[in-house]
């Protein structure tokens, strides 16, 4: 639950909509759009389609405007199920890799969907 709560420490809008999913009244999946596509998942629910489901689910509520924006996101390097997921979403590079203020020990390459 680590992870999970530096996902939440790391949404800069607090007025930013977080969905979650609860399985038998416990967190396992939290995504959220705001700036950017950012997920956190529980590793027991790992390879089972629940980010992939949940992600498409929130891409395709934001891409039913004809106005709508490109949606950033990005994973931390040596991530490769998190990399995958993006490629699958259809997210491609964009920029440099970078470092993000508050992730001091970790560097993130950013997609654009």
């Amino acid at each position: 639950m680590v992870d999970a709560a530096e996902y939440i420490a790391g949404v800069g809008d607090k007025n930013a909509t977080v969905w979650v999913i609860l399985r038998a009244k416990r967190l396992i999946c939290m995504i959220g759009r705001e700036p950017e596509l950012g997920y956190w998942l529980d590793p027991k629910c790992w390879e089972q389609g629940l980010m992939r489901e949940a992600a498409q689910a929130v891409l395709g509520a934001h891409f039913t405007s004809p106005a709508a924006a490109p949606v950033p996101s990005g994973y931390m390097l040596g991530n490769a199920r998190s990399a995958g997921l993006l490629h699958g979403l259809g997210f491609s590079p964009f920029g440099a890799v970078v470092q993000r203020k508050n992730t001091a020990k970790m560097r993130w390459s950013i997609f654009v969907k």
